[in-house]
């Protein structure tokens, strides 16, 4: 499904994993485990407990900028190309995280996490990308 289309059609960099959610009254737990490629074992739990809701007019400069992806760029052949995204605002939500276990954040090659996340909440937001165009 969508990992093997961005792979083939985005060029993008994406990991086939089993996924679980649990959701309880006060928290969501997330839990991951890469399946392919397995050059390195990578698994990652989250729980998040969702707040309030963020106002739209409240959203933060950082939040917008995290959230709000508006093209996709890529490398098709040796040219750069672009893909327009689509999507409504996400609803965001103040969170707090219980239990996390950051195996994914390592596997990527990147330095296990020294300081508190800063965490949102989303109930998510259909997204459409167009087609990759080539860059002139």
């Amino acid at each position: 499904g969508a990992v093997a289309l961005a792979r083939a059609w985005y060029r993008l960099p994406y990991c086939w994993a089993g996924m679980a959610i649990e959701r309880s009254e006060r928290s969501i737990v997330y839990r991951s485990r890469r399946r392919w490629p397995r050059s390195v074992a990578a698994t990652s739990m989250i729980e998040v407990e969702p707040g309030d809701r963020i106002a739209p007019a409240d959203v933060s400069d950082l939040d917008h900028f995290l959230t709000a992806r508006w093209g996709l760029w890529t490398k098709l052949r040796s040219r750069l190309a672009y893909a327009a995204v689509d999507h409504a605002p996400w609803p965001l939500f103040h969170a707090e995280t219980g239990d996390a276990e950051t195996g994914l954040v390592v596997a990527a090659g990147l330095p296990e996490p020294s300081t508190d996340p800063h965490v949102r909440f989303s109930p998510g937001v259909d997204v459409r990308i167009g087609r990759p165009e080539r860059m002139p």
